[in-house]
């Protein structure tokens, strides 16, 4: 059995609105407070990446911009085609195109 915490370490954008969560962690929707079950999908691609590419590679201060073109950078550098092709789906930005969790499951099983 595997568990997905989050403690809760977010701050606030310094924009007009304010957005709970982390700039480059956060599925864009939310920027709009629109909320879907693909929004943790997002979250967890961004993740993953960070996971495969071995570093922290945000520093918490940067637009969403600058953190969806690194992101996307470093997805492409990695080597499988089927593990780029599904991390690029989960941080899609239309949240419908997003897989599910049980298509994550069976391409990380055969990596």
């Amino acid at each position: 059995s595997s568990c997905i915490m989050d403690y809760n370490n977010h701050y606030y954008d310094n924009s007009d609105y304010e957005v709970p969560g982390t700039i480059g962690y956060m599925a864009p929707e939310l920027y709009e407070n629109d909320i879907y079950y693909e929004c943790d999908i997002y979250s967890l691609g961004v993740c993953i990446t960070e996971i495969l590419y071995g570093e922290l590679w945000h520093n918490g201060h940067d637009t969403y911009g600058i953190c969806k073109d690194r992101i996307l950078n470093i997805i492409n550098q990695l080597e499988d085609n089927n593990i780029k092709n599904i991390l690029f789906n989960c941080v899609d930005v239309n949240y419908k195109n997003r897989p599910t969790l049980n298509e994550l499951y069976k391409v990380f099983t055969n990596f």
